[in-house]
């Protein structure tokens, strides 16, 4: 047993419970990451495709854009434009949410460690016969989360995107 710093066995699964949850939170922002990719992928091929098709105004950042479709083969850019204004917001709307969770998560992982590390230190001193399946669970859920955890968050700390922008353009007989 441990001196007079001993952690309580109860102490000890708290300590586990907060760095599990936290872990799960880094797998959420993972999600939302990947998420991102996918949508990034497709705006950028979607507005890289509009642009070749739109029809730049000299001396202006303008373009002048068939969102009706009437041009001989620009039936899709109606439809690519709409989709294009739904999935900008949608990123945005994620990245916002990403950028949200990040500080309050890295706070905590760099609170719980100190913890985490004693609460381990602990555990490796416990008698055997003090071990039940709530430890148990708890040792192997982090071990499992531990085999990706550094990549992992070296992929959150990366998620420092700016927001996409929607393309402007002029559409057929607008007035200005």
């Amino acid at each position: 047993m441990m001196e007079d710093s001993r952690i309580e066995y109860e102490q000890i699964l708290a300590i586990l419970d907060k760095w599990i949850a936290n872990m799960e939170d880094e797998f959420e922002v993972l999600w939302l990451s990947g998420r991102m990719e996918v949508l990034k992928k497709s705006i950028d091929e979607r507005q890289s495709k509009l642009f070749k098709t739109w029809i730049k105004i000299p001396f202006t950042d303008k373009y002048f854009v068939d969102d009706i479709g009437m041009l001989p083969g620009h039936g899709w850019i109606p439809t690519a434009v709409a989709k294009d204004t739904k999935e900008v917001t949608e990123y945005n709307r994620l990245l916002k949410e990403a950028q949200a969770l990040i500080p309050d998560m890295i706070k905590t992982r760099e609170a719980i460690m100190p913890e985490a590390d004693q609460a381990l230190k602990a555990i490796a001193n416990l008698p055997k016969e003090e071990y039940d399946r709530r430890l148990g669970d708890r040792l192997v859920k982090l071990t499992s989360y531990m085999n990706s955890a550094d990549e992992q968050f070296k992929a959150i700390q990366g998620i420092t995107n700016q927001p996409k922008k929607r393309s402007s353009w002029w559409k057929v007989g607008a007035k200005q």
